[in-house]
This record gives structure tokens, sequence and C-alpha cells, in this order.
């Protein structure tokens, strides 16, 4: 009926808006049939669709937005949309996706109405109060950190048997209910989940299952470039897509997530360069003495070799240092960050320093950290390094200047210019890069970075204990909640999963 109706009108113009799951491949050429210049629109799940077809709308003065749980109140707007020539966006009934909130902050100058399709059964009223907060800050600029992806969040208690894990955004909204085995880091949209029976999924951050998967894994990963690496019941790993399909099979020992087209893989008790578009291996080192090193660089090491190699993603060699070095970590303007041991008979002390793209040493930033059993920790955040040893906590930036020459029980990383610290465990504030008091953020028993801005801060009660989430002005988010978790717990990571492990890989380093 169809062929009938396009071959009836002669349409000069033909699209089709979704993946190869909404038109298989054979539907797809019966279309092209009629219009050899087939347009077609499509993202990874729904809501990556509607942001692909609203960029073609410019400067638009109307938006629409359905919720993308369910169809009939996008279907039922399309009319509306054509009437106000007007893109319809999908967004969550409890939180705004990040693409969708900066695409109305790009084109809120212009934008005169916001259509909300459905009750709040469909779209919550907390996200029209979002969205009319959004309006209202018309003529603000956006900064870096407006701009930034959502935090997400699983939050469990790791030490109760049978906890289970959910999901839910920086502003305390519930994305999906914690009632998983386990949830694996947001990115590109979807989560990896568990079930008890020990099914996998693949999720939305809505909840909306896109995929089951049939085979029985032991691991599931986060995408990275539209694969996740995933792990077999005996131990081998490769990459499934986002429809649970094996893209790459299971032969690896150990199987990274994928950045500029390439992926880290141990492989025979090899390191190696995986390129995904030319199924290639490229041999970087032993599988115990190599890894990667942030996005664009590798750090190869061999047993019987004195030195470490510095290699590229395209498996070129830029420089080599010495074997005492045990990570070095990418900096900005072409330099490197590395930890070092100070002798090769003595493993107690060790040093770090700022390297060139030669690996010349520039700056010596501190020496003779003494480990003598406990852990010692250098941070590299923001191209300012957190050194903890000596029973002691200091900054220093790339110069190798001691920023905070004051006395600190504790200190976490910098992230988004400013970095949390106590002098008493108790009192808890912020400073900035040049060690500046710049905000207080209130009496904890315990307190812990969580990335992008946030925190947590926990209050014991005997033997009870209540964290809350805080911003960086010192506002509490969210509380926990006794109905959802016991004993309470966040675990905040970035949405944008692949940025997240991206500062994790180059943010910190374990002497040990």
């Amino acid at each position: 009926m169809t062929k009938d109706y396009l071959e009836s009108i002669e349409a000069p113009q033909l699209t089709l808006f979704g993946g190869e799951l909404a038109f298989d491949q054979e539907t797809s050429n019966l279309y092209r049939e009629f219009d050899k210049n087939l347009k077609r629109y499509f993202g990874d799940t729904r809501y990556d669709t509607s942001m692909k077809i609203a960029e073609n709308f410019h400067n638009p003065s109307t938006i629409i937005l359905a919720a993308g749980e369910g169809y009939p109140d996008a279907l039922a707007g399309s009319a509306l949309a054509g009437k106000e020539s007007a893109p319809i966006l999908l967004i969550q009934k409890n939180s705004i996706p990040n693409s969708v909130e900066k695409y109305i902050k790009e084109n809120r100058e212009n934008l005169q109405k916001i259509y909300i399709l459905g009750g709040v059964n469909s779209i919550s009223a907390q996200v029209e109060q979002s969205l009319k907060e959004l309006m209202e800050n018309k003529g603000e600029s956006s900064d870096q950190e407006n701009d930034a992806p959502i935090i997400a969040s699983t939050f469990y208690s790791r030490y109760d048997k049978g906890s289970r894990v959910g999901l839910m955004d920086s502003k305390g909204n519930i994305l999906i209910e914690p009632k998983y085995r386990f949830v694996s880091w947001p990115s590109e949209g979807k989560v990896a989940a568990q079930d008890d029976q020990g099914k996998w999924s693949i999720l939305d951050i809505s909840g909306n299952k896109l995929a089951k998967l049939e085979n029985d894994y032991q691991h599931v990963g986060f995408f990275s470039e539209g694969l996740a690496p995933v792990r077999d019941k005996q131990g081998k790993e490769g990459y499934i897509d986002s429809t649970g399909r094996v893209a790459i099979p299971l032969t690896f020992d150990n199987a990274g997530e994928f950045w500029n087209g390439v992926a880290f893989v141990k492989h025979n008790g090899t390191a190696n360069i995986y390129n995904k578009d030319e199924n290639t291996l490229t041999y970087i080192g032993d599988a115990d003495r190599s890894r990667r090193i942030g996005k664009d660089y590798f750090l190869g090491g061999e047993i019987q070799s004195d030195v470490k190699r510095v290699i590229d993603v395209n498996g070129n060699e830029l420089f080599s240092v010495s074997d005492r070095y045990i990570n070095l970590y990418p900096l900005e303007k072409d330099r490197f960050g590395g930890v070092f041991n100070e002798t090769d008979d003595d493993m107690s002390t060790s040093g770090c320093a700022i390297l060139d793209n030669e690996g010349k040493t520039l700056t010596t930033i501190a020496s003779s950290l003494q480990i003598n059993g406990s852990l010692g920790r250098v941070y590299w955040s923001e191209n300012i390094i957190m050194v903890y040893a000596n029973g002691e906590i200091k900054f220093y930036d790339t110069s190798g200047k001691d920023i905070l020459p004051k006395s600190l029980a504790y200190a976490d990383a910098f992230n988004h210019g400013v970095a949390p610290v106590s002098e008493d465990r108790k009192e808890y504030y912020l400073i900035d890069k040049e060690g500046n008091r710049v905000q207080e953020l209130g009496v904890y028993d315990a307190f812990d970075g969580v990335g992008s801005g946030l925190y947590l801060g926990t209050k014991f009660n005997g033997a009870d204990s209540e964290v809350f989430l805080i911003d960086k002005t010192g506002k509490i988010i969210k509380s926990s909640d006794r109905s959802i978790m016991e004993p309470k717990r966040f675990y905040y990571v970035n949405e944008n999963a692949n940025e997240a492990v991206y500062n994790w890989l180059r943010g910190n380093h374990f002497v040990q």
C-alpha cells in the first residue's frame, strides 16, 4: 500500500526518520527506488534522532517538547509542528537531556514559545519549572559550566548485601529506579544494566529498554563511539553495538574503551592499540608494563627493557623515558606530568616532574615522597598537582610553586577551577588556583568530591549517617533517602562517561 501511495503522489523528495530498528535495509532500498537522494536522520536513541531533526531548524521561534517514553503525544503534536514550523524534541518525564538544554540555550534569544505536550504524567511539573528558568535566563552568557554535560549518578550501598543500583541527575531527579544489580556509567544516552537474574539489557537514561542481550556476559562496560566492551564467563573480552550485537569478537584478554577510533587491548600477554576501522593490532609492549594515558597517548614498556615509550594513537613513538617512571599524564601545551621512583634499587621514595613532548624534564615538582607502607597519591587535575605523601597534602602548579603553604587534613583534586579542603576534617571550604579561600561548604564528619562542581558531605548520628549532595556554592541539592537506600551513599559520574573516564585516567595516580 505504501508503494502504491508513493507512486500515486509522485513524491519529489523522501526523508526517513530513524535507524535500522525503524527501517531495515530492505525497506530503505524500497524508498530509495523513489528517491535516489533519500535523506535519513537517526541517532543511537529516539532522543538523539529528534535532535538530528531539530538541527535543520535554524533560529526557531517555537519548539515543541514531548515525552520520549511513548509516542502518542509526539504524534498528536505533528500537526502543530507543521503549523508552527517547529521541531519536536523528545525529553524524559523527570529531566531535560543535556542536548535539549543546550539547544534551548543556543536558540533562546529567538524563542518566543515552548509547547509541552501532555500532562504531568508525561512531563513532570519540575521539568516545566526548569524550562521556565531556562527561558528566564535569556541574555545571560553561557559559560563552560552551564554547557557541561548533565551529571548522572548511580547510588547504592557498597556494603549492604542485596543493594540495588539506579540513576539520577544532579538535581536529584531519579531517572532509573534503583532496582538493578549493576548499572554502567551513562554514555551516549545509554547504560548497560544487569537484573537480579544476571541478565543484561541496554537502557536509555530514562530506563526504557533499547535491547536485551542474549549472551550470558560476566560484565558489560559503557558505550564509547557506539561500542561497549563485554566479558564472557571464560574471561574473554570483545565489543557489542547499541543493538546488543557482537561487533568485535570476544578474543581479547582485556578490552578498553574507544577514543579517536582506537582502544587499548591486551592479547596473549601483549599490549596493543586496536584500530576498529582497519581491524588491526599494533604492538606497544608487555601487557603488565603498558597502559593508555588519556585519549591521545599510550605508554609502552617491556620487562627486559630499561625504558618506557610514549606512543600516539597511530602507533608512532614520540619519546622514551627511564623505566623508573611509574606513569605519565598528558597536560596542556604538549607537556606531560610524570611520577617516578627516585632510584632503581629503592622503591620507597618517589617524585613527580613536568616533561616536554621530547621527554626532557622541565620542572621537578616534588621529590623524596616517603611511602613507608602507607598509600601516597599524586593527582593531576586542571594543571594543578596535588601530592599526598609524607603525612602532608600539597598543591603545586606546573612551575613547581606551592599554592597553599599550610597544613591540611583533607583535600581533593581541582574541578571546575576549585578544590575542596579542610584543616581539621570538620569545616570544609573551596580554594581557587591561587590558594584563596573562595567558598564555605559547611561542617561535616566526612567529605568527598564527586566531579563537575558537586560534593558529598556526610553527617554521622551514632550507627546511622546521612549524606548530602552539595554544589560549589555550598547549597544542599539533595539528601539521602532511607526509603531508597541504607546506609545512604551516592556515587556520581559524568553523563558523558568518555569524558569522565578520560579525566580519571589523567587525573590521579596511586604510588604503592
